[in-house]
């Protein structure tokens, strides 16, 4: 049975751990080593229990970690030119492409497109993991404006809920940078683009979600969990941390 346990989700670091009793992973790795090793321990985990991360995009708050992962022999999967951006090699990395399965222990993993941009506007090279062991299905969705696919036998859902558009309007009337809001609104999933990914997938086979990367300023986590467990049914986690 798949369990996942986020370790951090915030613009600080985020950090996933996923498991299926077999195989553990790390979605990102934006929290450095004796931190995550800090956070494993209050899970009643250690960091040799893990066998490989994979992450996202270049971005510090997913990337930090990785070359702290590299040194106590942990294998990082990334996108080539997320790798070369940060300056990371050695055989502990490894190249991935879209749409391209790999497996590691007993997870069957394919990364995806997902359409991500730095503060200046320019595009980041992202992805999004669909992680399958057995007939579990787990979807990793963060730092994006927008999921062009369609997942069928969803059973376990992991996807960024940064800012709720109420709250987010009521903050640019009492003073927050109109860029800021252009910025998240390009770059990040909302309530409404959760909501929307939800209405458009197979959910009918769907156990939990779990909501992460929420803004601290932005988002509205009763809400968030409120209206999201409304339109699925399911039981729906929320990570601020």
């Amino acid at each position: 049975m798949i369990e996942i346990t986020p370790l951090a989700s915030s613009s600080a670091g985020n950090c996933i751990f996923v498991s299926d009793g077999v195989t553990n992973l790390l979605f990102d790795a934006g929290i450095k080593g004796k931190k995550l090793r800090e956070l494993l321990f209050n899970s009643s985990l250690k960091l040799s229990d893990l066998n490989a991360c994979l992450c996202t995009h270049n971005h510090q708050d997913h990337s930090k970690g990785l070359a702290d992962l590299s040194a106590a022999g942990i294998d990082c999967y990334l996108l080539r030119s997320t790798r070369e951006k940060l300056g990371l090699s050695g055989h502990r990395f490894h190249d991935i492409e879209y749409r391209k399965q790999f497996q590691i222990g007993s997870f069957n993993i394919v990364p995806f497109f997902l359409d991500h941009s730095d503060t200046d506007g320019t595009p980041v090279p992202n992805c999004g993991f669909l992680v399958q062991s057995g007939t579990e299905k787990v979807v990793y969705i963060t730092d994006t404006k927008f999921c062009r696919y369609k997942f069928p036998g969803l059973t376990h859902i992991i996807i960024e809920c940064n800012y709720d558009l109420t709250v987010l309007q009521r903050n640019v009337d009492e003073g927050l940078d109109i860029e800021q809001k252009k910025r998240l609104l390009e770059s990040h999933f909302g309530l409404e683009n959760v909501l929307e990914f939800l209405r458009v997938n197979d959910v009918s086979k769907l156990r939990e979600i779990h909501l992460v990367h929420l803004s601290d300023r932005n988002s509205d986590e009763k809400k968030m969990k409120r209206e999201v467990a409304a339109l699925t049914g399911v039981p729906v986690y929320v990570t601020k941390k």
